[in-house]
């Protein structure tokens, strides 16, 4: 749905053509393609003694900051501008998916009759 909408923005309000538009969501998606590094490092390294859930933490902050200053500035700003916030949204996403998933496992390894339950509910809300 992020990517529809910023496809829509950009050639709507920037006036770009199909590929310029297409570079742009590449290049704004490009976090996605570093996801399993993000799972290396919760898995590796602690944040302040704290394992995963610190994780999820920072780039919760990272997505709402990233998101109000998105809103705050709009289209109006500038391409670059608006599709480095939305970049910025989508590695939050990003950096969370991977530990959320790790979680949602150790949980459903401990819980055998409900952990399934957890992981279903809980991945249709992330």
């Amino acid at each position: 749905m992020t990517l529809q909408a910023c496809t829509y923005r950009i050639i709507t309000d920037y006036e770009k053509g199909p590929a310029e538009a297409t570079l742009l969501i590449a290049l704004v998606t490009l976090p996605v393609a570093f996801s399993f590094v993000f799972g290396f490092l919760s898995d590796t390294l602690d944040i302040a003694g704290f394992r995963k859930r610190l994780y999820i933490c920072v780039a919760a902050l990272i997505q709402i900051v990233g998101s109000f200053l998105l809103l705050r500035e709009g289209p109006e700003k500038g391409l670059l501008k608006s599709e480095a916030l939305t970049s910025l949204t989508i590695l939050a996403r990003t950096i969370a998916q991977p530990v959320v998933d790790s979680l949602l496992i150790v949980q459903m390894k401990r819980d055998v009759l409900r952990g399934s339950e957890d992981l279903e509910t809980f991945t249709r809300i992330c």
